[in-house]
């Protein structure tokens, strides 16, 4: 499967160091999130806190179904980045995909904003 993946810029790059409490990550989710495309979401997405990310947002506008394996990495790599001190929220998430969290109560672990204003805001104090 393949993701767009963006870089958000909180604070003006003063230096080559990167410095990963002014950035966040947005991920782009395609139309299908599944047990064929979780496996790559999954190393996506431990790549980038691997690699130091503390601020992913999961752009969710495009998706048009998911399943509990893609639930499941989404959870477990929300877990992981807040054990490195960061933070992992969804964003657009559309009303037929809504229902789907709501009956796992996912909006009660993970924070889920409509406009990249409001994540923006969100990561400019975490």
């Amino acid at each position: 499967m393949r993701y767009n993946v963006q870089i958000l810029n909180f604070t003006k790059l003063v230096t080559d160091k990167v410095d990963y409490h002014s950035l966040a990550f947005k991920v782009e989710l395609g139309k299908v999130a599944d047990l064929n495309s979780s496996k790559s979401l999954r190393i996506l997405l431990e790549t980038l806190i691997g690699g130091g990310a503390l601020k992913i947002v999961v752009d969710l506008k495009s998706l048009e179904q998911i399943d509990s394996s893609a639930i499941g990495i989404i959870i477990n790599a929300t877990k992981l980045i807040r054990h490195n001190k960061g933070d992992m929220v969804l964003m657009n998430v559309s009303p037929d995909i809504d229902p789907i969290f709501k009956v796992v109560s996912l909006h009660r672990f993970i924070k889920i904003f409509s406009f990249e204003s409001d994540v923006v805001d969100y990561f400019r104090v975490v």
